[in-house]
């Protein structure tokens, strides 16, 4: 089977788009289909798509729906004390407030 360097961007861009869902295995598994966009003499052409490409569009359609869950971004640690300090040639002093579990 041929197949455009625009058909597969189009799958690669989709991928790349989700990456902070599906994580950082994004970029591995995506590296052939950027080297066959790369190669293209045109958009349209018709080409092969190498082995290794169609290896990458395997492990997509197999472990896409396994990977979709990747943290976005990890919650903010919670203050649950403030201390307050200061200090001179002569003296120095502190507190602390405990501002209680915000859970």
């Amino acid at each position: 089977h041929s197949v455009t360097a625009r058909s597969i961007s189009r799958i690669t861009g989709n991928l790349v788009s989700m990456s902070l869902a599906l994580g950082p295995v994004v970029r591995l598994w995506t590296r052939s289909l950027h080297a066959f966009i790369s190669s293209a003499r045109t958009w349209d052409s018709h080409h092969c798509l190498p082995q290794p490409a169609r290896d990458e569009l395997l492990f997509w359609q197999h472990n896409f729906s396994h990977l979709i869950g990747h943290p976005i971004w990890t919650p903010s640690p919670s203050i649950d004390v403030i201390t307050y300090s200061d200090a001179s040639n002569h003296a120095w002093g502190g507190f602390t407030v405990n501002l209680g579990s915000t859970h």
